[in-house]
Parts: structure tokens; sequence; C-alpha cells
């Protein structure tokens, strides 16, 4: 029996590292399909309807930070529909968030979702998938580093791993708020994620000081996957379960 689950890691492992391998090496794209011009309006249509669903979910977390009697410091991102390598990203200079588009991923990007419906045997659309967690997930996430940028948060200050912690924290809370069975959901994906990838703490590190350290190292991998994950699973097992008031402060 833990031979068969040892080797069973192993495969769900070398699947992950193969859903995520575009994803890791900059400058590597899959190559540009011809659209035709109906194809192009279909594609530009379809990221007018994306583009407003993030502003509205844009506009409906802030809107939830001044209810809980916060007032921003910085305006509402503005959002960039361009595919970062990590999915999502904000970035606190030009006060932009970077998300990414199902109609832009090409090939290889749909084919990481498509992978990761069958390992984790999810019965959704791959695209059902990649909305649940890029255009709500990680945008929201992003948006908890927009609120942070706001509280004058820093890397330098917070370290790594309390930074993007925190952003899982507020995210957490939000969902949970907003959507609790969306958030219930998330959980479990998390979870699933967490059990099937091994552990890539080495023993004599702590899980704060190895993510600090390797943070530009593992984005894009299936190691910073499991950290992303792994904090989720504990945001998610605090009790009392922090409040949204409580997790932005």
């Amino acid at each position: 029996m833990r031979s068969s689950f040892r080797f069973a890691t192993l495969v769900a492992a070398a699947l992950l590292s193969f859903l995520f391998a575009g994803v890791i090496l900059p400058g590597v794209k899959s190559p540009i399909r011809a659209r035709s011009p109906i194809a192009a309006a279909s594609q530009a249509a379809s990221n007018d309807v994306l583009r407003a669903q993030l502003t509205s979910l844009r506009d409906s977390f802030v809107d939830a930070i001044k209810a809980a009697g916060f007032k921003p410091s910085l305006d509402p991102p503005q959002i960039a529909l361009d595919n970062p390598p990590a999915l999502g990203r904000y970035d606190n200079g030009p006060n932009l968030l970077h998300i990414a588009a199902w109609s832009e991923l090409g090939p290889d990007g749909e084919g990481r979702f498509t992978r990761l419906k069958a390992i984790l045997n999810d019965p959704r659309s791959p695209e059902a998938i990649f909305d649940d967690s890029v255009n709500h997930w990680i945008f929201v996430h992003e948006m908890g580093h927009w609120w942070q940028a706001c509280q004058h948060k820093e890397e330098s200050a917070m370290g790594r791993y309390a930074l993007e912690y925190g952003a899982n924290r507020i995210a957490t809370a939000y969902w949970r708020m907003k959507d609790p069975a969306y958030m219930r959901q998330r959980t479990e994906h998390f979870r699933a994620i967490y059990n099937l990838i091994p552990n890539p703490i080495p023993a004599d590190q702590s899980k704060q000081k190895y993510f600090g350290e390797n943070f530009a190292r593992i984005v894009g991998t299936p190691a910073y996957t499991w950290f992303q994950s792994s904090m989720v699973v504990d945001v998610s097992a605090e009790n009392p379960p922090p409040t949204f008031k409580q997790a932005l402060q």
C-alpha cells in the first residue's frame, strides 16, 4: 500500500509539473494561431464581457472595504488582460492588475487546465475551472495585494511569505462573506492540490524562510502551487475564522 501510494504521488507530481511547465520558461509562447475576422471579433467581445465582469468584482471588493470602515489610499487598479506568467499579478507602480483571459491562453494554457481537470477528476469544463481559479480566486488575491499597497505594506518589512499569506487571508475572508459555497469549493480544491504535490521544503528550513529565499525561482512551478494551496488550507483552518474586516487590518 505504501509503495502504491508513493507511486501515485510521484505520478501526480510529474503531471502537475507538466501542467505548469509552460509557465516557468520566460519568453516561450504558444504558436500564434491565425484568426479569422469573425473569430477575432468573437474574442474581442469575450474579452469585453470578461473586463466588465472583473470590473464589477473589483468594485464589489472596494465597496466591501469601505463598508468595513476603511478608506483606500489608492484608486481601484486598472485591469490588463495580458496573461502574466503566474496568471495574475498586481503592480504597485502603475496601479495595474494583470490577469489572464481564457480567450488569450492559446493551446498550451488551455492544455494545462484540461490536465488539471483530469488530475482532480473535476466534472466541470477546463474553461469553468480556469474561470473559478483565475478570474475569481487569483483576481481577488491580487486585489488583496492592492489593499496591502494601500496600507504601504511592503515585502522588505513583512517578508514575502507574510505578504502572500495576508493576500490569501483577505481573499478567503472576502469569499467566505460573499459566497460561502464558492469558498468551501475553493478550500477543497486547494486541499486536494496540497495533498497531491510533495512538500518541497527541506527538513532544515522553515516554510517562511524557504519561500522568501526561493520565491523568484519557484513562481510558476508545482512548489509555488503547493505553497499557495497550503496557505489557503491554513487560513481556512483558523478558528474562529477572521472576518473580512479583521483580515484587512
